[in-house]
């Protein structure tokens, strides 16, 4: 299993959620009606949720094969979070399909709630199965944005 394996088992933090950036909570944001298709969309949001994936393999490279509960909290402080919320904003500042911008609204603004939650206490997440992404991994999922929501 990577770190990154481990990491993630012990959040159950996906290598979704490709994304948000950034410390502390931010006001949400709206997403940008473009002219865009829907698959045109996906293929730019996948493509943002890889780049984070890439991060976050490099954020946990350092960690030891068995992490402890405080290394895997100073880890979600220090590059889990801000790696989430980046995605985040770079997701929000994509054009996307007229007609979906609402249900796109919405799936971030579940992304930021479960990112919030994990930065208010993260210890609550280090050596959990619970996956505190769920919600909105599944709806990443739904929309076609698998790389996103896996």
């Amino acid at each position: 299993m990577t770190r990154w394996g481990a990491l993630a088992a012990a959040l159950f933090v996906t290598a979704l959620l490709a994304g948000c950036g950034g410390g502390g909570g931010s006001d949400g944001g709206d997403v940008t009606a473009g002219d865009v298709s829907k698959d045109e969309y996906i293929a730019q949001a996948n493509k943002i949720c890889r780049e984070s994936d890439d991060e976050f393999q490099k954020a946990t490279e350092d960690l030891p094969d068995n992490p402890s509960q405080d290394e895997i909290v100073a880890t979600i402080d220090d590059s889990i979070v801000p790696i989430l919320r980046d995605t985040l904003e770079q997701l929000r500042a994509l054009e996307a399909p007229q007609v979906d911008v609402d249900q796109l609204t919405g799936i971030y603004d579940g992304l930021e709630g479960e990112i919030d939650a994990v930065d208010e206490d993260p210890a609550k997440f280090a050596g959990q199965s619970a996956n505190p992404f769920e919600e909105s991994s599944a709806a990443f999922t739904d929309y076609g944005m698998d790389d996103c929501g896996s």
